[in-house]
């Protein structure tokens, strides 16, 4: 489970912590520990008792699986990232913008190998070969009804 091509996610911003949050949890849950632990005590090193109001504004980034399912809202301002686990909370994540969350890499995950040459999405087949994939389909499926009725080739219906 990787969030980025190396150790480390670049600088943060709301919807990259609000996403790796999730990936942290989602690890949890798996019971992936050893995935998760480095986040875990990077994200719980920045807790905060003393934090600003939360912001009026829609979040930046929501995190659906934190706070027990009821999410954490995360907001860019004045150089930080804070992530509001619940409305009149105490505290929040306090995260400088210039830090870099830990990677969620299990130990024995292998580093991704990008192919440039595969293209999975666009790969598309022309019409004229889907229409004729679709009649030879049609054809097969009126041998096989018309086997399972009991006609032989001359058209007489086989009693059984």
């Amino acid at each position: 489970m990787n969030t980025s091509q190396g150790n480390s996610s670049p600088a943060i911003n709301p919807r990259e912590l609000a996403r790796d949050y999730d990936r942290f949890i989602s690890a949890r849950w798996r019971g992936e520990d050893e995935t998760a632990d480095t986040f875990a005590s990077w994200i719980e090193a920045h807790w905060t008792g003393q934090a600003p109001s939360e912001p009026d504004d829609p979040p930046e980034g929501a995190s659906v699986l934190g706070n027990a399912g009821a999410g954490i809202r995360w907001y860019a301002r004045g150089g930080y990232v804070f992530g509001y686990a619940s409305p009149g909370s105490q505290g929040c994540y306090r995260i400088a913008a210039t830090e870099t969350a830990p990677a969620l890499t299990a130990p024995w995950d292998p580093e991704p190998q990008l192919d440039a040459t595969a293209d999975h999405l666009l790969r598309q087949t022309p019409v004229r070969a889907r229409q004729s994939r679709a009649a030879k389909a049609d054809r097969t499926l009126a041998v096989l009804d018309t086997g399972i009725q009991g006609e032989s080739k001359n058209g007489r219906v086989h009693e059984h």
